[in-house]
């Protein structure tokens, strides 16, 4: 609730497209270090007071934003009250929850598993029915409308795809580095700490380039750096090279995939009135949280059917890699950049 909220103030605060573009590149980079803190905090804390501890992380930190919010955050006008769409929340809540489980289950209890396809066959029943009362509803959760625009549908695209490839490729490689590495969860959290800090490192990047490069250009030319990136970094794995090209390689994909985020983010928020980007972000960041879903399930998929670790690890890189060149392309073929005055 907080990402999308905090993303309509951006959209708020911020009228020129430039100043908004590296106020959200802003936003990225800060929840980026949030992205590289975690893995070592959760190391440690896992190592030391166990997996539940690591659950508590979020009292300290929602109670902080929300201070924050309070103190900080003024919004400059109010918006007409709408009807809340409860049949369109619903059976949303409905469709990802039968997704989540379909996907989870999966890898362990096989295709052919009853609860599975009870579950796939909601998911699929809900997503019809929310799409039918969405077509009907005054006033819709999402509307249907904004889905006619070919820029906001790739944009929407990208970021969900984006999301499956880097959480795939997390997945494996705690896996991995644990398994084959032999390390535990502290020395874990550590050896993905320069994968993860190079997430803050793409976004600053993107905030310098978005205003001299246009959005399809900057999301395909990151996604391909970390398309290449992913398959390098699982040779290099596999073959026990030195830790500098190894850190150096994830380095890369990291920053790739961090680069795309902050002119997806703007393009999806430019396709929508500025009243409606709170929508628009909440959009978005429901897609990116299935895409993450999608690439844990398909790499836990991998490591579960696949005779061992270096195998499961070749796949799940080349899928990242796949699913970053079909973003890349998606993004070239159907992000048009905005007008500008």
């Amino acid at each position: 609730m907080f990402l999308p909220a905090s993303l309509a103030v951006v959209r708020e605060t911020f009228d020129d497209p430039d100043e908004r573009a590296r106020a959200i590149a802003t936003w990225a980079g800060i929840a980026s270090v949030a992205a590289a803190i975690g893995p070592v905090l959760g190391g440690f804390l896992v190592g030391s007071l166990g997996w539940r501890s690591v659950f508590l992380v979020n009292v300290p930190a929602g109670l902080l934003a929300f201070g924050l919010t309070i103190w900080i955050v003024r919004l400059r006008s109010t918006q007409p009250t709408k009807r809340f769409d409860w049949g369109g929340q619903l059976t949303s809540i409905v469709m990802l929850g039968a997704l989540c489980f379909a996907a989870i289950e999966l890898p362990e209890r096989g295709a052919g598993s009853p609860a599975v396809r009870l579950a796939a066959a909601i998911a699929v029943g809900a997503a019809l029915g929310w799409f039918l009362i969405e077509r009907r509803t005054r006033d819709p959760m999402v509307p249907l409308v904004w889905f006619r625009n070919p820029t906001f549908l790739a944009a929407n695209l990208v970021g969900c795809l984006v999301y499956v490839g880097y959480f795939g490729m997390l997945f494996i490689l705690s896996l991995y580095l644990h398994g084959d590495y032999g390390l535990d969860a502290r020395r874990t959290g550590l050896a993905l700490l320069p994968t993860a800090a190079s997430l803050s490192v793409g976004n600053v990047i993107a905030g310098r380039l978005q205003a001299k490069v246009s959005p399809q250009r900057l999301i395909a030319g990151s996604l391909i750096c970390a398309a290449l990136s992913a398959p390098l970094a699982a040779g290099l794995l596999v073959g026990h090279a030195s830790w500098p090209a190894i850190v150096g390689t994830l380095a890369i994909f990291g920053a790739g995939t961090s680069a795309s985020v902050p002119p997806v983010i703007a393009t999806v928020l430019e396709q929508v009135p500025e009243a409606a980007s709170g929508v628009a972000s909440g959009l978005l960041n429901a897609l990116r949280q299935t895409g993450s879903l999608l690439g844990v399930a398909a790499a836990s998929a991998a490591s579960t059917l696949t005779p061992n670790l270096p195998a499961a690890l070749w796949i799940v890189a080349v899928m990242a890699a796949v699913v970053y060149a079909f973003a890349a392309g998606s993004a070239i073929g159907w992000i048009r950049a905005p007008a500008r005055p």
